[in-house]
C-alpha cells in the first residue's frame, strides 16, 4: 500500500477515535488528578514504546492538524451555534492555548529535522492538544482555572 494513503488512513483512524471519544464520554471538569495521570502516562508510553515503523503513520503532521485543528474547528462551530453559553466558553479557552501550542509547533518544527525526534514531538503534540478537550481531562479548562484567571485575569 503507498505510504501517503497508509499515513491518510490512520490520521483518519485516529481523528475516529478522537471524536468517539469525546462524544461518548460525559465530561466531569477534569478535577480527578488521578485521570490526568493515567492520561499523560498512557500517552508517554504510546509515543515511547510505539514502534517506529507504525507511529511514522500514526503521528503525522496531517494528524495533528486533525486533531489539534480541524475537529476543534467542527465542534466549536457546533458550539457557537447553540444557544447555550458554557461550550462557547470551553472553545474559547481550548483556542486560547491552542493558538500558543501552534506557534511553538511552528518554531520547534524549524528546529527539528531529524525523523526519530519528529514523531517522538508530533506524538506528544497530538496528546497535548487532545488532553485539552477530552472530556476526563478538561485540559483547557484546568489551565484556565489554574493560571489564566487567577494570574492573567487581574493584570488583564
Amino acid at each position: 500500500m503507498n505510504e501517503a494513503v497508509l499515513s491518510l488512513c490512520c490520521s483518519l483512524g485516529v481523528l475516529l477515535v478522537v471524536s468517539l471519544g469525546y462524544s461518548c464520554i460525559k465530561p466531569n471538569g477534569g478535577q480527578c488528578i488521578k485521570i490526568h495521570l493515567v492520561y499523560f502516562a498512557s500517552a508517554i508510553c504510546l509515543v515511547a514504546f510505539l514502534p517506529t515503523n507504525i507511529a511514522k503513520y500514526v503521528f503525522t503532521e496531517l494528524t495533528v492538524s486533525l486533531v489539534g485543528a480541524m475537529y476543534p474547528v467542527y465542534r466549536a462551530t457546533r458550539a457557537v451555534c447553540t444557544p447555550d453559553d458554557d461550550d462557547d466558553k470551553e472553545w474559547l479557552q481550548y483556542w486560547m492555548l491552542g493558538g500558543v501550542l501552534f506557534m511553538i509547533t511552528t518554531w520547534v518544527d524549524d528546529v527539528i529535522k531529524q525523523n526519530s525526534v519528529d514523531t517522538i514531538w508530533l506524538g506528544s503534540l497530538l496528546f497535548i492538544f487532545y488532553w485539552l478537550y477530552f472530556p476526563l481531562t478538561c485540559g483547557a479548562l484546568v489551565v484556565y482555572e489554574k493560571v489564566t484567571a487567577p494570574y492573567l485575569g487581574p493584570k488583564l
